[in-house]
């Protein structure tokens, strides 16, 4: 039997789970890192891994699969790109050879076997991504971002596809004029290409156009042709399967599902019908959510209400012929002589590399290695782990919204009598994402130590069709603060949280959402914000290519109404912002500058509103060093613990929050 369980203040709970244990099992993974971006050349698997205790790097590994998974890259390689700055698409294997992004100069380096690698491309203003190797013409085929373009006619860099000479790492253009390209697919037989392209004010989940062409002997492009539209649509991931025929992804019918391209009128004909989500919104390049076993069948990841399956779809019919059970999360796949591996993780702490066979994943290579996963058991037991539950909400306009609710849980400790748990609403980093109910340490941090959790997935979020997803256009900064405020009220009506003690607490997109949500309500009693938004006048003027016309989506016309902006800013509602307030920020983050943060920061400062700042050197838009999410932890910890009224158990050193009143820190400690 269990020892009877110690009442103490929620907050105050003793944990085994700290944030150092947190950084370096960085969501679901142990100190190897998450995989990600798996490939096959054919005869050994590879795939990409964060190694958070190496200033947050990511090496190759490769996997024979009669042996052991091995690093292919040591320090100071770090295989990154950041074609439109969030990157994906950052390394190919072929032949032997693995050609890479190196992130330090952006350069496209050549590894053959285990000698040391060399620059293919020379320094200069260029990005690579999202490679493809077209032997035939022995060139690589990618996604190149120039930036000499600059003032050469163009008031933005270039994205275009180019061929780089494997001898000379000479770069041709063949695909030019867009705002923006991807996806460069070469057909089995070396003949065509495909690729998808977009221009502003359109992300590449809003409308976007699919186009094919020969290759001529001499590498040009010709007779360039697009897919006809049936309607506004997003299609990506195109694929050849084994006998050449064009295969891709679109939600023409609102939901994203598996497509052919009929050549007899140019237009695409759906293979399947799912009610759910093949694929997510392409932030990433070099996302695979589908494959072919062979030229009859393929394996496809998708999601439907919350959670993510695999399964493999007869071509001719579009029938699965079978599927997973219901899985957290699933991120991408390849296939290797008729074995399909895919990337994902559970509600438990299971997660890594997964084989799919016949309607099962059976997990090969765990992130971490037996002790890893050992602890974590030990874990288990002292803290009584958490498995989120589905939640909704009724919201505007007769709606309602999703949300994961984590409750407070603790082998040893329970909550007073009669007392609620706090509760921290968070957010993805969205706006179209998803937040997923795979394991995070991070989360456990909080309800072992007397918090519940609020995980989001507001009106806009992704993997419930295109309709859902576009239903926060024209809302940012409304709608998804009414979903939060809908779903805090919801728990605190069904008992479950302390409404009073209500924290609110969101990255990028769901920073703006926290900061909007305490400008424009007044349901929450503190919030932290990691680099998000607080003034959209100055991050239209200052953010990166990819996301500069996004506003105009997100909040409207502001053409037509030139006060949009600001009055949808949180800065403009300063006078409404009097609860605690705190910022995270990394100093070289290009997507929301730290001028966003002193913006905000500055103001309620003046204000005399309780407030703290951290900004961390080195880190950009996600934290990803060690000692920076360790270091963001135990400072959240710290300023919920001084605002909210609780002493933290444990040696936490206190974060510095400027204008708390002697009285209100006195109180928490």
């Amino acid at each position: 039997m269990r020892p009877a369980k110690t009442p103490a203040a929620c907050g105050s709970w003793p944990s085994p789970i700290t944030a150092a244990m947190c950084a370096s099992r960085p969501e679901g993974g142990s100190i190897y890192g998450p995989i990600f971006e798996p490939q096959t050349d054919g005869r050994d698997l590879y795939w990409l891994s964060l190694r958070p205790l190496e200033q947050g790097r990511v090496t190759l590994m490769g996997w024979r699969l009669d042996g052991a998974p091995t690093q292919l890259l040591d320090a100071p390689w770090n295989v990154r790109t950041a074609v439109c700055e969030y990157g994906g698409g950052a390394y190919l294997v072929a032949r032997g050879t693995a050609w890479f992004s190196h992130f330090a100069d952006g350069r496209v380096y050549r590894q053959v076997g285990d000698s040391a690698p060399e620059p293919l491309t020379p320094a200069g203003p260029w990005r690579y991504g999202d490679f493809v190797l077209d032997a035939a013409r022995n060139r690589l085929l990618c996604v190149r971002e120039d930036f000499s373009a600059i003032g050469r006619g163009r008031s933005e860099e270039a994205t275009e596809l180019v061929g780089i000479d494997l001898d000379t790492g000479e770069a041709r253009v063949l695909v030019s004029g867009p705002d923006f390209v991807s996806s460069p697919r070469i057909s089995p037989d070396g003949s065509e290409l495909a690729w998808v392209s977009w221009n502003h004010p359109n992300m590449p989940w809003d409308v976007t156009t699919l186009h094919r062409a020969r290759l001529t002997t001499t590498g040009d492009v010709s007779d360039a042709r697009s897919a006809s539209p049936t309607g506004p649509q997003a299609p990506m991931q195109p694929r050849w399967s084994p006998d050449g025929t064009l295969y891709y992804l679109s939600d023409a019918d609102d939901w994203w599902n598996l497509y052919r391209w009929a050549a007899a009128d140019e237009t695409g004909r759906p293979v399947t019908r799912l009610r759910a989500e093949v694929g997510a919104p392409a932030w990433l390049l070099g996302m695979r959510h589908f494959d072919f076993l062979d030229e009859r069948r393929a394996v496809v990841l998708y999601t439907a209400d919350g959670y993510w399956h695999a399964a493999t779809v007869d071509l001719a019919t579009g029938d699965l012929l079978d599927r997973s059970l219901r899985h957290a999360t699933l991120g991408s796949l390849t296939l290797d002589n008729g074995r399909a591996f895919v990337t994902g993780g559970d509600e438990r702490g299971n997660g890594g590399l997964y084989e799919y066979v016949a309607g099962r994943l059976e997990l090969v290579v765990p992130l971490g290695k037996p002790e890893d996963l050992a602890g974590l058991g030990e874990i288990s037991v002292a803290t009584e782990l958490i498995v989120p539950l589905p939640a909704t909400a009724a919201t505007g306009a007769g709606e309602i919204c999703y949300a994961w609710y984590y409750p407070p849980a603790n082998g040893g400790y329970q909550q007073l009598p009669d007392e609620k748990p706090p509760v921290i609403v968070q957010f993805h980093g969205g706006p179209t994402s998803a937040s997923t109910p795979a394991f995070s340490l991070s989360r456990q941090f909080w309800t072992s130590r007397g918090f519940a959790l609020l995980d989001v997935n507001y009106r806009g979020s992704s993997g419930r069709g295109r309709a859902f997803r576009h239903r926060l256009y024209g809302q940012y900064g409304l709608t998804d603060v009414e979903d939060a405020v809908s779903a805090l009220r919801h728990a605190a009506d069904l008992g479950l949280v302390d409404e009073r003690r209500a924290a609110i607490s969101g990255a990028s997109s769901g920073g703006y959402t926290t900061l909007a949500a305490l400008a424009f309500s007044d349901a929450f009693s503190a919030g932290i914000n990691l680099f998000g938004v607080s003034d959209l006048e100055v991050f239209i003027r200052t953010t990166h290519k990819f996301e500069r016309h996004f506003l105009a989506s997100l909040v409207g016309d502001c053409a037509a109404d030139p006060g949009l902006l600001r009055r949808r800013s949180p800065i403009s509602r300063l006078d409404a912002i009097n609860v605690p307030l705190m910022t995270l920020q990394g100093s070289d983050d290009r997507i929301v500058p730290p001028s966003q943060s002193h913006i905000v920061m500055d103001a309620v400062r003046r204000k005399g509103v309780p407030c703290a700042y951290i900004e961390f050197p080195g880190e950009g838009h996600g934290f990803r060093r060690k000692e920076t999410v360790e270091h963001t932890l135990e400072a959240s910890l710290s300023f919920h613990g001084q605002v909210l009224g609780f002493q933290p158990a444990g040696a936490i050193e206190p974060v510095v929050v400027d204008n708390l009143s002697p009285r209100a820190h006195d109180t928490a400690q």
